[in-house]
């Protein structure tokens, strides 16, 4: 297999796993980790007050915006993601000799 296809391969692999995480642990993520729960109230609780007071045009914008706001950080997590395999299969490799090193991440 030549290098482009090989790179084209490992890209596809690291952005379904990216995809699963996103599918079938973020929501587990999210109902567990305190600090998600309060990000995620303090926001929804600013988005309700700033709801009430715009114009049905000013709340579709605002709407967009967070939208594009969302996008936006997911690609940059996509970013993190790929970077975390790097460093993983490079410099944090000497992990995988710690014993149960596994347990501490799921």
């Amino acid at each position: 297999m030549n290098y482009e296809k090989m790179c084209e391969l490992i890209k596809g692999i690291i952005e379904s796993e990216f995809t699963n995480v996103q599918e079938f642990r973020e929501e587990k993520f999210a109902d567990r980790d305190i600090e998600h729960k309060q990000l995620n109230q303090t926001s929804a609780g600013l988005m309700d007050k700033l709801m009430e007071t715009l114009s049905e045009e000013q709340k579709d914008l605002l709407n967009e915006l967070d939208s594009a706001i969302a996008c936006e950080w997911v690609n940059l997590c996509r970013f993190y993601f790929h970077e975390g395999v790097a460093a993983g299969l490079s410099n944090l490799k000497f992990l995988e000799n710690i014993p149960s090193v596994c347990s501490y991440f799921r």
